[in-house]
C-alpha cells in the first residue's frame, strides 16, 4: 500500500508541476502564444500509466520479499527495465510484458489498451494474493 501510495503521489506531483510549469511559462513568455494544456488528457493518461504500472509493481514487490537480498531485487528490477525498453517495441510481446505496459498503453497507434489495462488490474491482483499467500506462509526464524 505504501509503495502504490508513493507511485501515485509521484504522478500527482508530476500532474500539478506539469500544469504549473505551463502557466508559468505562459506568464514568462507571452509572446509563444502557448495555449493552456488540457487537463484531462493528462491525468486520463496518468492514470492509465498508473493502473497498467500496478502489475510490474506487485511483481517486483513480491520479488524483494521473497528472496531477502537488496542485489537481487535490484538486479531483477534493472533487468526487466531492460528488456521492457526491447518489450516496447515488439508488435508481438510487448502488450504482455508487466513492464512495458504503462508506456505502450499511452503510446499512439492499434487499440487494445483497455485489454492491457484489465490485464495489468487482473495480473496485479492475482500476483498480490499470490504474494501474501506465500509471505504469511514463511517461517520466520
Amino acid at each position: 500500500i505504501v509503495t502504490i501510495g508513493l507511485v501515485w503521489t509521484a504522478h500527482v506531483l508530476l500532474i500539478a508541476g506539469t500544469l504549473a510549469s505551463g502557466v508559468l511559462l505562459r506568464s514568462i513568455q507571452p509572446a509563444l502564444h502557448l495555449s493552456a494544456l488540457p487537463p484531462d488528457a493528462l491525468v486520463g493518461s496518468m492514470v492509465r500509466i498508473s493502473a497498467t504500472a500496478l502489475l510490474g509493481l506487485t511483481i517486483q514487490h513480491w520479488v524483494s520479499l521473497r528472496w531477502q537480498s537488496f542485489t537481487t531485487a535490484i538486479g531483477f528490477g534493472m533487468c526487466v527495465m531492460v528488456a521492457a525498453f526491447i518489450a516496447a517495441n515488439s508488435a508481438e510481446w510487448g502488450r504482455w510484458f508487466p513492464w512495458s505496459m504503462p508506456l505502450l498503453t499511452v503510446r499512439p497507434g492499434p487499440g487494445g489498451t483497455d485489454i492491457m489495462l484489465y490485464t495489468a488490474l487482473a495480473g496485479a491482483a492475482a500476483c498480490a494474493a499470490l504474494g501474501c499467500w506465500e509471505f504469511t506462509r514463511r517461517e520466520i526464524a
